[in-house]
């Protein structure tokens, strides 16, 4: 019986019918059966020397499940496709993609890694726009503003051409999470309720809690005094350690702990705002566009 040996190209070309169809319907957002017709080229290339080939389909498996919302298997496919890569060009776009879906899978160390990465690989300054700004919004959710105000600054630093709006609101972003908020001081609202109680709360502007302060303080105090009065000092002592004491150094704590909250009221009022900014900014025309890579970029040199 004569063995039929099919051409290896014969293979590419099916492959190509496929990864044409999964564009098709990926176009029409039919991201599953774009999936499906993927992973069919995937299988179709098996065993066949095409790594950019298979670098371009696991690129866009990676983008396709990305959508879907599965982002165990968008980074699964995206770490595939850096494999697979053979374009030094193509590396800072791949680890950008890598870097948010590692992030929107709520791994921020490794993703942040991947997106610096990214960023000192990248020779295209709206690249680097993208990625310094996609660091901002990380510290903003992170709620750490010293950072966030740093990527916000190094994004005015490549000096790109922007749009007039754009650059407005860079620098609005820019100033709200680099004005350090006025913060309180902890100790100075335990020091405050220590000689008044609920002073520290006022302090802090936690006014309900300061009449709370006041009231059970007082009432604690009036029984303290009153068995004083009565000389019934087994009663004294008993309010004086179950109730005065534990109400009163209570006191302390919570004023403090006002405080900690209106610090951290502060400090989120400054990160929404700068978010409100970059917000705006990716509203724009001039970030509506994906950076994303073409199948020449994966083909070049095979």
């Amino acid at each position: 019986m004569t063995s039929i040996t099919l051409p290896e190209n014969a293979f590419a070309a099916s492959a190509d019918s496929s990864v044409r169809k999964a564009q098709s319907a990926a176009e029409k957002q039919k991201y599953e059966t774009g999936i499906l017709w993927y992973h069919h080229a995937l299988y179709q290339l098996d065993g066949q020397d095409k790594t950019g080939y298979k670098s371009y389909i696991h690129y866009n498996l990676s983008k396709l499940y990305y959508a879907e919302g599965k982002y165990s298997n968008s980074i699964r496919h995206i770490r595939e496709s850096i494999r697979f890569n053979t374009s030094e060009q193509n590396d800072p776009v791949l680890r950008y993609h890598l870097g948010r879906s590692l992030i929107v899978n709520h791994e921020h160390a490794t993703g942040e890694l991947q997106l610096l990465r990214s960023r000192m690989a990248a020779e295209d300054p709206v690249l680097k726009l993208h990625i310094t700004l996609y660091l901002a919004r990380l510290y903003g959710y992170l709620n750490d503003l010293y950072q966030m105000a740093y990527y916000l600054n190094q994004a005015k630093e490549l000096q790109l051409e922007l749009p007039d709006t754009i650059d407005e609101h860079l620098a609005e972003a820019g100033s709200y999470a680099g004005m350090e908020p006025v913060y309180k001081s902890e100790n100075k609202a335990k020091v405050l309720s220590t000689a008044i109680p609920g002073a520290g709360q006022l302090y802090a502007r936690q006014y309900t809690n300061a009449l709370g302060a006041v009231m059970v303080n007082s009432a604690t105090i009036a029984l303290l005094v009153r068995s004083v009065t009565l000389e019934n000092y087994h009663h004294t002592l008993l309010i004086g350690s179950l109730l005065w004491w534990r109400y009163y150094d209570g006191n302390r704590d919570n004023a403090a702990h006002s405080v900690h909250e209106y610090n951290n009221r502060q400090r989120q009022s400054a990160i929404r705002k700068a978010m409100q900014s970059l917000d705006e900014i990716y509203r724009e025309s001039f970030m509506q566009g994906d950076i994303s890579l073409k199948r020449d970029d994966f083909l070049g040199a095979e």
